[in-house]
Order: C-alpha cells, then structure tokens, then sequence
C-alpha cells in the first residue's frame, strides 16, 4: 500500500467530501485519501451523524477484486471468532458495495512500521521499541497460525500502530491463504521473501505462462498449482518476513537491498543463509555507530532472535510461541524520553508541572490538581489520572484519555505550554505500565 503525499493528480474511486451508504443507514463521508495499492484505495471517513472515524479501503471493479475483498473479510471474521478479537489484527466493522465496487470499513490506525522509522531520521529504533513491536507482531502470527492461516505478506507497509489499543496491528490479507488451500498465488514482497516463496513464485510464473497458452482468460496471480516445489509456503515463511521486518527496525533500513535480493539462491556460508550472513554483518556494524545504552548481553539476545527467523530451511526456523518465550523478551527494558514521543496511546505524561512545595502541602496539591485536570479536560473525556508522591514518578503526571485522538489533541496543545512560569514537557506513555502504576 502506497501512501500518499496529498500531491497525486491520478483519477481516483472517490472524492474528498463524497458520502458513501453503509449498512443500515449509515452513511460514510470521505476525509482525505490514506494510501493505494495495486487493488484498492483506502479513505479516512467520518461517520455522518456520530464523532466517529474509521478506514474506508474500496477496491476497484471486477470478480478478482470482488475476490479479494470478499476473501479478506472472510478471514479477518474467522480470526477475529476463534478465541476472541485480537488487537494486532485490524477489526473490520462492515463491508458493502457501493457504484460495483466491494468497499470494507476498518479501524482507523496511525502510521506504518515505514513511516515510524522515517521519524528516526536513519537511527532506526532502540531495542525497548524494537522488544515492544516485535512482541506484538509475534502474537499476530500465533492469531493467525492457530486456525491454519498464512498472512503471505508482511512487511513495515502493512504493519500500522494502533494509539487505541497501543499495539501494533497486522493489515492486509489480500495475500493470505489456509494451508490447505490449493488455490495460492504468488507471495510476499522483495526484501522480506523466504527463499521457499522465492522458488514458489518462480513455479507460479512458470505455471501461468502455460495456462495462458491454453486457456483464453487466465488469472495469472493466482493459480491451482500441482505443487512442484520442493517446499511450500507455511507460517515459517512470515516468520523469515518478521526476521527482515526486526532487523530493520533496528538497522532504520532494509536488511536485503535489490542488489543483496540476487543473493536469494546462493549459500553465502556452508552454515548460514543469506540473510544471516546480512544480520551478522550489518548488524554489527549498526552496533558500533549506534549510540545505545543497551548491555551487551541485550543486543546479542536480540541478535540471537533476528537468525533464528532467518534460517534457510523454513522447518529450522522459530516458530511465533517459541519466539516470545526468547531471552530477548525477558528483558526489561526501559524507554528513553524519544522512545515516549514515538509511539501516541491513550495516556499522556507530564513533566515540569508539580514543585516540591505543592507536592508537601496538602491544599495546595490538591488545588494544582484540580487546575491540571480542568486544563487537560478540555481536549476530551479523561478516563483516569495518577498523581504519585513517591517513586520515580513523584512530580510527574499521568493522564488517561478514553480515545487516543484527545491524547493527540492534549500532548500538541500542552506540550512546551508555560504553567506557573514553566515550560510543561509532554510525552505518550504505555497503557499497560500505567494500569500497573509502574512510573518512570
């Protein structure tokens, strides 16, 4: 999925503006176009009537996109059904046709794994950020592993933060398949292809270039194979994905460059394959310009997971479960100043607002607090707040929203705003650490 910079004069499926009719009588109005793909666009929306905004992707006409769309809201119900909603898989509210084209609405989510790292301008991402996709990314796949499925294309394009959920969500199942299907069509995108789907794709090409010779009308993206490749694509080839996907959080670019990709088919050492060799030495070098604060011991774990991802035969690799229980993730790790502005949830943090002297008298505290939450009222519904007198956090703030859009609102408007002859510092914060009160 391309996403778009607001300057693209290419015709479009929709208008800004345009009101699309859901289901029972609800009626979408587009906001601005997200990005596009090969099959679809996607729209931010708004839900006329009601505060409330969500992903609008339609695909373009015809019974291969009718296909694809019916295909991905099939499986996202199914994954969603077995053993409960997941919030690293994206949610699907309703889908429809409107004017011949199948349309779904999703959940609105943030930026891509891409432009995350675009605001590291190079550096890529500490480890603490790095541990915490990358646990998300692995409890997607298991989501996805447990009723048989493969996602087929994962990659920083279709892996979006969710500021709700304060997780990192899995997008785009136009690829995936069961592994009992026989119907599979070429997989996963260069620079994050295993070698299996490599040769598998190669075999499809060959295939469909048969059947065009004797069939009139041929889809060439998708044909039932006899199977001739040695191995076929499984759960293990998005596991060599995520092993691309983690490195180059940490390397801010692409482990395998168009010219390493020619690499694909030759062995770069007896013992390891390609990309291992690729992690081995990039990563090294990453290490020595990086400037990290991360124990040895913290990045040779992390190293550790990235090449058991990415071995050459797929029945080596680490499976997603196995992943998680992985030293790297017993780590605790804790997050810099930058690492709290990267990722927005629903709880903002506030510094340089509380002196020692409001903290020790009683009315006093209570009088500031009072003036705080009153201010931070005003961009949206707080859910909770937390004041602690002790601690790491004696001094700071803590603010929940019940919607992140009104932390977004409260951390642009507050931040470097003057309190008492202060300028207020204001960072995102982990959910799930603030619900342990755990403040740093």
């Amino acid at each position: 999925m391309t996403v778009m910079s607001g300057n693209n004069k290419c015709e479009r499926i929709l208008q800004v503006g345009q009101l699309v009719p859901g289901c029972n009588g609800r009626m979408w109005q587009t906001e601005h176009l997200v990005g596009s793909g090969r099959c679809c666009e996607v729209y931010q929306v708004n839900l006329v009537g009601e505060d409330a905004k969500a992903a609008l992707k339609i695909y373009k006409k015809g019974p291969v996109y009718k296909y694809a769309c019916d295909r991905e809201q099939v499986l996202l119900q199914i994954l969603h059904k077995t053993k409960g909603a997941c919030q690293h898989l994206v949610r699907v509210f309703e889908d429809f046709t409107f004017k011949g084209h199948p349309c779904m609405v999703q959940e609105l989510l943030d930026l891509n794994l891409r432009q995350l790292l675009h605001k590291c301008h190079g550096d890529g991402f500490s480890l603490y950020t790095i541990q915490k996709l990358a646990r998300d990314i692995f409890n997607g796949l298991i989501k996805i592993g447990q009723i048989g499925f493969v996602h087929g294309d994962l990659k920083p394009a279709n892996l979006l933060w969710s500021p709700d959920s304060a997780a990192l969500t899995i997008i785009d199942f136009g690829l995936s398949f069961h592994m009992d299907d026989s119907r599979i069509g070429k997989l996963q995108s260069q620079g994050y292809r295993a070698p299996e789907v490599e040769r598998w794709n190669d075999n499809v090409t060959q295939q469909s270039q048969q059947q065009q010779q004797s069939m009139d009308h041929s889809d060439v993206n998708t044909i039932i194979l006899d199977n001739q490749c040695n191995v076929r694509p499984s759960v293990n080839s998005d596991v060599w994905s995520v092993g691309c996907v983690l490195a180059e959080m940490f390397l801010g670019h692409k482990l395998v460059s168009e010219e390493d990709s020619r690499l694909l088919t030759v062995r770069a050492e007896e013992t390891l394959s390609y990309a291992q060799v690729m992690v081995v030495h990039k990563l090294q070098v990453r290490e020595n310009d990086k400037d990290h604060s991360n124990s040895e011991e913290v990045l040779k774990s992390f190293k550790d997971l990235v090449l058991s991802c990415l071995h050459e035969n797929p029945s080596e690799r680490t499976g997603a479960s196995e992943a998680l229980q992985h030293s790297f993730f017993e780590q605790r790790l804790v997050p810099t100043f930058h690492d709290l502005l990267l990722l927005p949830t629903c709880v903002i943090r506030l510094i340089n607002l509380m002196d020692e002297e409001y903290l020790d008298d009683p009315e006093i505290f209570q009088e500031v607090s009072e003036d705080i939450l009153d201010g931070c009222d005003e961009y949206g519904t707080i859910k909770s707040s937390s004041f602690p007198k002790t601690g790491e956090g004696r001094g700071k703030v803590y603010i929940e929203y019940h919607e992140a859009r009104h932390s977004l609102e409260a951390f642009n408007a507050l931040t470097y705003k003057m309190f008492s002859g202060r300028s207020v510092l204001v960072t995102f914060y982990p959910p799930d650490d603030y619900a342990k009160s755990t403040y740093y």
